[in-house]
Order: structure tokens, then C-alpha cells, then sequence
């Protein structure tokens, strides 16, 4: 699934708008995912400054679970900025390609297994968080822009 579909499919469903009739404060924060094969599981979080809490959806094929809030894992001091949906002009998969030929060219001998995927907003921009762990137990970090395609950071 394409990022703003999932994000439509979260928004439209039951549990969603529920949830937000109680909550209308807090804002998108990031989408979460760990490609193997096939990416069947996404993970979707709402921030709420008043409470610095996260509340996080998986939103599969079949269903929307909500979870309750949480602590947020950040540096003390630090705000979670938000994702801006207007920003995400880059899906998934072409981010995923971006950092393929990047892996590719620069470190071809570090081959991936698993791949996690957090679309998000930081100091270097919105965006994709990709991290490789490959099959000698490396990480290759890629941060690539929702926005333009470019690698902002490696």
C-alpha cells in the first residue's frame, strides 16, 4: 500500500474516528514499517504534547488496532515534530529504491535481510528513516527527503 492510502485507510476507519472525537490534539507524528518480503503490517503514531504520550494504530488488510498512549523515546528536552501529509511526495517503494542503489553502489559486500522503515520528521526534514541490518549484523542508515527523492543523510 501507498503511504496516503494507508493514512486513508486509518483516518476513514471506525477505530480511527473514535479515538479522535476524544483525542482531536494530537498530530501525526510517524508511520512505521519492517520490510522483509512484503510490507503487510503498518504502524501509525499520533503525538499529544499536553501528555508527551504517543498513540500508535497497526493498520493491516484486514483490520485497525489501537493501542494505548505511551512514552515517547526521545532525547529529554525535545519536541516530536510533525509529519506534514502534503510532504510526502515520495512513496514506499520508491524510497526503498532509492536506498537500494545507494546500498548497492556504495556497500555492495552488506547485503540486507531486514529493513526499517520510519517516515518521519527531524532536524534534516521529513523523512524516510531507513535502516538495513544485513547479513554480517551491519547497519546501513539512509534518511532519505518525503519530498524530493534526495539522501540527506547516510
Amino acid at each position: 500500500m501507498q503511504v496516503k492510502a494507508i493514512l486513508s485507510r486509518l483516518e476513514s476507519s471506525q477505530e480511527f474516528k473514535s479515538w479522535r472525537k476524544q483525542h482531536p490534539d494530537p498530530y501525526l507524528a510517524h508511520l512505521f514499517c519492517l520490510v522483509e518480503k512484503d510490507v503487510t503490517t503498518w504502524q501509525v503514531g499520533y503525538y499529544d504534547k499536553a501528555s508527551d504520550t504517543i498513540t500508535s494504530f497497526d493498520i493491516t488488510d484486514e483490520s485497525v488496532t489501537p493501542y494505548p498512549p505511551e512514552e515517547v523515546f526521545k532525547r529529554e528536552g525535545a519536541g516530536v515534530r510533525g509529519l506534514e501529509e502534503g510532504r510526502i511526495k515520495l512513496d514506499l517503494d520508491d524510497a526503498l529504491a532509492v536506498a537500494r542503489e545507494l546500498q548497492q553502489r556504495k556497500y555492495p559486500g552488506d547485503l540486507p535481510v531486514k529493513k526499517i522503515v520510519v517516515l518521519q520528521a527531524l532536524p534534516a526534514g521529513q523523512v524516510y528513516n531507513i535502516t538495513y541490518v544485513t547479513k554480517s549484523f551491519k547497519t546501513l542508515n539512509i534518511k532519505i527527503s518525503s519530498e524530493t527523492g534526495e539522501v540527506v543523510d547516510e
